[in-house]
């Protein structure tokens, strides 16, 4: 039978010697040389009755731990030899130096405690394989990068997960990666051969930035909403009658509806990025001389100005009641500022009153 265990160069096998009395049929306990006999049940050892090797389980048994039993009755002074060997088992220690494998190394059972691999920081890949891909878990050690179901993650980042594989045309349905080595900016990217990518949740989904501000919401409705977003709504306070002529005035805007981001001071508009704005005013004015050429209502950015020409020439009297809307979607860039202004050309007794049904609003559209 092979014996398959430590080299008993290294002290694996334990040899214990026995003189025993007349009519002895079992041997245990302290041998001759004061050394107790140890072994479990079904652990292999070799026992000889003066030099001649006995059979097992027919000369002897040893069905009770630490006893050679059921040997024939013998004479005194008979020498009974007993060879334990510490046949391989499962490690269940602390390895405190490097531990080497050579070939495959198959443990049953549970591994407690915590575990490094390569703690030497040495430029090697650790692998994990399942029934059917050769790199179901990857970490690629000269590329500090990770993947799972792919064997090349660092060309798709630091991170990145591969979907299944068209075992007919060969595509690869889907990646997800990241890579977050660059110390200012990170990227994240999900592709798909079909190129529709759906995320899927049950749940209210968001897009959170900086200090756990939500810039982006999507309920379960399918609704989304933009928390963050700069808009505001101003109105007049009050109304800015007799309007002066020859001279652009500003309309005062003194109370406001909302203004998320505080963009909206002194009746302006502040843009706190660059991007498009869609802006919209809403002038509600009484009393319009028709003794003007006309009435010029502006949306002025730092780029542009954007403008409404009203003729009240055509009335036979004057006009009580009117309401004009300008609207653009500006260009602007950061700290870009955006007003509004009325201007009556001409003299006498030209004039107008802006009330407080005048609205001024805008948004970050993209």
């Amino acid at each position: 039978m092979p014996y398959i265990g430590k080299s008993p160069s290294q002290a694996v096998r334990n040899r214990y010697y026995f003189t025993v009395a007349s009519g002895a049929t079992s041997v245990s306990g302290s041998d001759d040389n004061s050394n107790t006999l140890i072994f479990a049940d079904g652990t292999y050892v070799d026992v000889y009755l003066n030099g001649v090797l006995l059979v097992a389980d027919t000369d002897y048994n040893t069905t009770t731990a630490n006893t050679i039993a059921g040997l024939s009755a013998m004479s005194a002074n008979d020498v009974v030899e007993v060879i334990v060997y510490d046949v391989f088992s499962v490690f269940s220690g602390n390895v405190n130096s490097d531990f080497s494998v050579g070939g495959d190394l198959s443990v049953t059972g549970g591994v407690e405690g915590g575990i490094v691999f390569n703690e030497g920081s040495a430029d090697v890949d650790f692998r994990v394989e399942s029934n059917s891909d050769t790199h179901v878990l990857f970490v690629d050690g000269g590329n500090n990068a990770v993947g799972i179901k792919t064997s090349v993650p660092a060309s798709f980042g630091s991170f990145a997960i591969r979907g299944a594989i068209d075992t007919a045309s060969g595509t690869n349905h889907g990646i997800v990666s990241a890579s977050f080595s660059d110390a200012i900016t990170g990227t994240f990217s999900i592709a798909h051969a079909s190129g529709l990518v759906s995320l899927l949740t049950d749940q209210k989904f968001a897009f959170v930035t900086d200090t756990n501000k939500v810039g982006m919401k999507i309920d379960n409705t399918g609704a989304v909403t933009k928390p963050l977003q700069p808009a505001f709504l101003a109105t007049p306070a009050s109304a800015q009658n007799n309007i002066p002529i020859n001279t652009t005035t500003t309309i005062v805007l003194g109370t406001e509806v909302y203004d998320v981001n505080a963009d909206f001071a002194s009746n302006t508009f502040t843009a706190p990025i660059t991007g498009k704005y869609q802006l919209c005013l809403q002038v509600s004015m009484q009393n319009l001389d028709t003794a003007t050429d006309y009435y010029q209502l502006d949306i002025v950015t730092s780029n542009r100005t954007y403008q409404f020409l009203y003729d009240p020439t055509h009335h036979s009297a004057d006009v009580t009641y009117a309401v004009f809307t300008v609207s653009a979607l500006a260009d602007m860039d950061a700290s870009d500022t955006a007003f509004a202004r009325l201007y009556i050309p001409n003299s006498g007794a030209a004039q107008a009153d802006v009330t407080t049904g005048t609205y001024f609003s805008g948004f970050l559209a993209c």
